[in-house]
């Protein structure tokens, strides 16, 4: 599976804003033993004002991961 970020690149205007929206298709990845390689980021904040590039691969761990599966190491 790829998915990129809303926002990312070309096209991407119908990408999950949230990776915790795609939890349905998480859990049956999960079920059948599929992996999840992860490259995320976070590009719009909660107002939709764009967020720091620099900053997007922290903020989609602290914001995202860590909201779904608690302190990320």
């Amino acid at each position: 599976m790829k998915s990129y970020p809303y926002g990312a690149t070309t096209n991407s205007q119908w990408g999950y804003r949230s990776i915790l929206e795609a939890t349905e298709v998480l859990k049956e990845m999960e079920r059948v033993g599929m992996p999840l390689l992860l490259h995320g980021e976070v590009h719009l904040n909660d107002h939709d004002e764009e967020e720091d590039p620099y900053e997007g691969e922290r903020l989609f761990i602290e914001k995202n991961l860590a909201a779904a599966f608690g302190k990320i190491p």
